[in-house]
């Protein structure tokens, strides 16, 4: 909203939360670290070997998932760095990815609230995995369309 506040338009804003989309997964993965190492984010009862111990029990520790997927998608930004892609394809990937992720992880979270039979997590998780679909498809679609043309997809 700032960004619209400030007068940009469009493409400009896009590029801006694009650029965004790209860096913040390094700036999440310190706060995931320190969630992590406090534990503070305790899922359902385990014996698999992700499970960390708590006073209770062996459980999820759903900060430390969180960095694994954050490990594992700054490789895949990594990798797909090596080539340019059109301006919103990070934004949709990282909501998409990210959306996707959250929902599987809902799964581990002990005795979440509910609100018509979803957690609020499930709800911003499909908010967040449409909304990044939504916006991959148009980022790619555009991209073809300006390699038909002959023209730089960015």
């Amino acid at each position: 909203m700032y960004l619209w506040r400030s007068g940009l338009k469009g493409v400009t804003v896009t590029r801006y939360l694009d650029a965004l989309a790209f860096v913040f997964p390094r700036a999440w993965l310190f706060g995931r670290i320190g969630c992590a190492l406090s534990h503070d984010h305790p899922g359902i009862p385990t014996q698999n070997w992700l499970g960390v111990r708590y006073p209770d029990g062996t459980r999820y520790d759903l900060g430390l998932l969180e960095v694994f997927f954050t490990l594992a998608y700054l490789g895949l930004l990594a990798f797909l760095d090596r080539r340019k892609w059109p301006h919103g394809f990070y934004l949709g990937l990282f909501l998409s990815a990210y959306g996707a992720f959250r929902l599987g992880l809902d799964r581990l979270h002990d005795t979440p609230l509910r609100y018509l039979g979803w957690t609020v997590d499930q709800y911003a998780s499909t908010v967040a995995l449409a909304t990044g679909l939504a916006i991959l498809v148009a980022a790619l679609r555009r991209s073809s369309a300006l390699a038909g043309r002959g023209t730089a997809g960015t």
